[in-house]
């Protein structure tokens, strides 16, 4: 039995794994860009789409050296560990800025329609 199959197989798996983290990058950019243009005010958008540019770029340029030694330095795992810290943060940081949003928003709207 020939080895090249085998080979060929995982050829095809390693592509397919790059396409789908290359198309979740562009899916990320499309929406927060979207979130931006609708929800900032318009004299904004540049700044927080410039800031967006920054943080995106500049993450993996700081991130991967950072996590390799890490990985490097403590064990494979410790890297997947602190990614998981790090998405529960932006997840509870998230609830927090929509709570606190939704209900100034809900303040605001009650302010502004009050009967006179």
């Amino acid at each position: 039995m020939s080895t090249k199959a085998t080979g060929t197989l995982t050829g095809y798996r390693r592509p397919s794994a790059f396409v789908t983290l290359v198309s979740d990058h562009h899916r990320l950019i499309t929406a927060t860009t979207a979130i931006v243009q609708v929800e900032a005010k318009p004299e904004m958008h540049g700044r927080l789409l410039s800031l967006q540019t920054v943080v995106l770029g500049d993450s993996a340029l700081i991130g991967g050296p950072v996590l390799g030694w890490i990985a490097d330095t403590v064990g494979g795992r410790a890297p997947i560990f602190l990614g998981a810290i790090v998405c529960l943060t932006a997840v509870a940081f998230g609830y927090y800025a929509t709570r606190r949003y939704t209900h100034e928003a809900s303040a605001e709207h009650e302010v502004l329609h009050w009967p006179l």
